[in-house]
């Protein structure tokens, strides 16, 4: 029998996660493109477009999980994870900042938009609207 330590199976546990959320946006099928909006995105629509576009290629979902995971954080409305969702989406930021800028530069933009929004006093919902954006999309 093989032997594990801690470090593989924390590897192959996040292998698994990664799949499986691959395999879930596959069963819901591709989303119907609204077209052109009429209005501003919330912080919610954005990082959702956002974890959709780079989840729809294997080679990018790594970049795709860290705005997950800050969607999620997100979600639960707490300071706690404001501080949680700030830091994946630093993270996911910098990873974009070191692409040379070649890919995802729309959406780093509107990143380091909802990461100014973390800056100011009042709580970042998930609901609340950014201004001026109407897609993530490079």
């Amino acid at each position: 029998m093989d032997n594990y330590d801690y470090d593989k199976v924390c590897k192959a546990t996040a292998q698994l996660r990664i799949q499986h959320d691959i395999e879930a946006k596959a069963r819901e099928g591709p989303r119907v493109d609204p077209g052109p909006r009429d209005s501003d995105m919330t912080v919610g629509e954005a990082l959702l477009e956002i974890e959709d576009n780079m989840m729809s290629d294997k080679f990018w979902v790594d970049l795709g999980q860290g705005v997950l995971r800050a969607r999620q954080a997100l979600q639960g409305e707490e300071k706690d994870g404001q501080t949680k969702a700030a830091e994946y989406l630093k993270e996911v930021s910098d990873q974009i900042l070191a692409l040379d800028q070649m890919y995802f530069a729309g959406e780093r933009k509107v990143i380091d938009q909802i990461r100014d929004l973390f800056e100011k006093e009042e709580p970042v919902s998930l609901s609340m609207p950014l201004s001026g954006v109407r897609t993530t999309r490079s």
